[in-house]
């Protein structure tokens, strides 16, 4: 594997810190990404939104959050415009 030096120091410095060569330490620095990747899948919803166009409207027919305030939503927008517009 390809690492840039800078990563390939960080590597040999915490592999030795650990007692174990780089290669061991990368395997396991996988291994715990992939671990954590599955725990979040697994507490996350699958559920993906169905999206497509209207004309030229992107769609996305997805449930919204409890407590999602529609309203609120549209004000946040709309001042975000506001301050985009300003440094225009």
């Amino acid at each position: 594997m390809n690492l840039p030096s800078q990563i390939q120091q960080e590597v040999a410095k915490w592999a030795t810190i650990q007692g174990i060569d780089p290669e061991q330490f990368i395997t396991q620095a996988v291994i715990d990404k992939i671990n954590l990747l599955n725990r979040e899948t697994e507490t996350q919803p699958s559920e993906q939104p169905n999206t497509y166009y209207e004309g030229t409207v992107l769609v996305v027919d997805a449930k919204l959050p409890s407590g999602f305030d529609l309203n609120q939503f549209i004000d946040e927008l709309r001042e975000e415009q506001i301050n985009l517009e300003s440094w225009i």
